[in-house]
């Protein structure tokens, strides 16, 4: 669903479970596929056929709420549309 960064360490959460692992999110985010995962924060990657909802401000995925960075809100609208605020 989505990887979340946690200093030294990720968090990797899918629908089963969430995995703790020694990564870094550059490490991680060289792995993915472009085309299912956009970074939407410093801290947090997401996969885009898992996005329930997006605002400018955050993308919501199976109920979790993820802020979007400043600086990486306009790839989000480009990528996944126009938000409507």
């Amino acid at each position: 669903l989505y990887i979340e960064s946690l200093k030294e360490y990720i968090r990797i959460v899918t629908k089963a479970k969430s995995i703790l692992t020694k990564f870094q999110l550059g490490q991680i985010e060289e792995m993915l596929e472009k085309n299912n995962f956009i970074k939407v924060h410093r801290s947090f990657i997401v996969a885009k056929d898992k996005i329930d909802a997006f605002t400018a401000t955050d993308v919501e995925i199976d109920g979790k709420q993820i802020p979007v960075g400043r600086s990486y809100k306009e790839l989000v609208q480009s990528v996944l549309g126009t938000a409507g605020n």
